[in-house]
């Protein structure tokens, strides 16, 4: 890997400030923009960054442009938890079995503050038959069906046919949205969300000038079209966050699901997953052994050995973070590819370590 390479930042990430200071104002530039690259948890690395190299950003933009996008990213993730908790508290009003899913439940389980890990989804599972009911949740909340226009800014809705036909060969409605007009913020945040809404998709002005972000709700009966979420709804288990309580995929469910998005997404394409190992850092701390076990056990099941493979050997070789020994032995034992199976049938497609940081 080119020492230039963006993955020498990796450690703004993790928890832990383990970087010498910086020698040149060139990588405290490269580093402010690999923190800028990985939005979703700006609000946890940026502050780092920050300080990190704060005697090379006296006069910088920089310093701007992250402490603006840190407020606009908090105020739309404090936003979709708020829409979200009305939206499960329903389903558990109404007794639709359901789990939160990816990053929606990563922030409320393994961040500090759920507003420092941010999505541009609310991504909730619900088993097949009962899609249409919490549909009907969805849309008596204010959810419409909607697809991207082609500013990818701004959101039209979608007609039956066009939805049967996404909904087709998918493993989730099609996209439910809501506009939230946003009152009440202070100037100074308000202010702040303006600047950055050039960068924040999300956020947009009404044609009178007030503020407004879009949420979007993903309802799924599928992690992919070949795995269903009823075994991760059926031993989700109930989390508390201050005063809010709700169903989350136990933490074997969820490693897994991100070690299956973060490898697929990754090798698929090229400066895509960095901020998701902010994620798999955090959740592994909670993974007991036998959850660890579990974790194996599914990515057994499921043909995903050298997704597991590839993914957790960074959290020892990149992260320096010490693994349980079911998973170091893990590690070892499929590091030895299958004799008699082609890599297309094992669905090893290579490491995804190189593209994440736009390297072949």
């Amino acid at each position: 890997m080119d020492s230039d390479s963006g993955s020498r930042f990796v450690w703004l990430l993790s928890d832990e400030l383990n970087s010498v200071r910086p020698v040149a104002e060139e990588d405290v530039s490269a580093a402010c923009e690999f923190a800028l690259s990985q939005w979703h948890v700006l609000p946890a690395v940026g502050p780092r960054v920050l300080e990190w190299g704060k005697d090379f950003l006296q006069s910088s933009p920089y310093v701007q442009q992250i402490n603006d996008l840190i407020v606009g990213i908090r105020v739309l993730a404090q936003i979709q938890l708020v829409l979200c908790r009305r939206f499960t508290n329903e389903l558990d009003q109404r007794r639709i079995p359901y789990t939160l899913l990816k990053g929606i439940a990563t922030r409320l389980c393994a961040y500090s503050s759920p507003d420092l890990r941010c999505s541009l989804d609310v991504d909730v599972g619900v088993t097949s038959e009962f899609l249409r009911r919490a549909e009907k949740v969805a849309t008596d909340l204010g959810f419409v069906p909607a697809s991207l226009v082609e500013s990818g800014r701004h959101f039209r809705r979608v007609s039956s046919d066009e939805r049967a036909a996404a909904e087709a060969n998918h493993y989730e409605l099609a996209c439910l949205v809501r506009r939230q007009v946003v009152s009440g913020l202070s100037p100074q945040i308000s202010d702040a969300i303006r600047r950055c809404i050039c960068f924040l998709k999300p956020w947009h002005e009404t044609p009178d000038g007030r503020l407004a972000c879009y949420v979007t709700l993903d309802i799924h009966h599928g992690l992919c079209l070949d795995i269903s979420v009823d075994k991760a709804v059926a031993t989700a288990q109930r989390w508390r966050r201050n005063d809010y309580i709700a169903s989350v995929p136990s933490f074997e469910w969820l490693v897994f699901h991100l070690i299956f998005k973060l490898y697929w997404e990754g090798v698929h394409n090229y400066r895509k997953g960095g901020y998701q190992y902010a994620d798999l850092l955090r959740l592994i701390e909670h993974l007991s052994n036998k959850a660890a076990l579990s974790l194996i056990d599914l990515l057994e099941k499921y043909r995903l050995e050298a997704a597991g493979y590839y993914v957790l050997r960074r959290l020892d070789t990149e992260f320096h973070f010490r693994l349980p020994p079911s998973l170091k032995e893990f590690i070892r034992v499929t590091s030895i590819a299958p004799s008699n199976e082609f890599p297309n049938e094992v669905n090893d497609l290579g490491d995804m370590w190189p593209k994440i940081w736009g390297y072949r």
